[in-house]
């Protein structure tokens, strides 16, 4: 086992969760995946309200939006950019993966 990678997922939700979507862990439980990408960008209120949702089924307190930030950009580079009025994490990808998808696996 990977001791350091254990200690950060039990010490900081924001990891957490931000793994949790990257391996496909979230996936049937919340319907969302994600992707580092250094083109991406998503909604900060989307991301931040996904992961407040695994933090619930997780038990978990959730940090603040401030903190979560912060964290995006300390531990995966993720940074928060405003693009004429709007503000987006850029360097990620979130998918929905929802009911169609589930359609298609019926028949897998």
């Amino acid at each position: 086992a990977d001791y350091k990678e254990l200690w950060l997922r039990s010490s900081n939700p924001t990891y957490d969760c931000i793994k949790a979507l990257l391996n496909g862990e979230a996936r049937e439980t919340l319907g969302y995946i994600a992707r580092l990408n250094p083109n991406g960008y998503t909604e900060p209120s989307e991301l931040y309200s996904v992961c407040v949702r695994y933090w619930e089924e997780e038990g978990r307190e959730a940090p603040a939006k401030r903190t979560f930030t912060l964290d995006l950009e300390r531990l995966f580079g993720i940074k928060k950019v405003k693009v004429k009025t709007r503000s987006y994490y850029k360097g990620i990808d979130l998918e929905k993966v929802g009911a169609q998808q589930e359609g298609l696996e019926a028949y897998t």
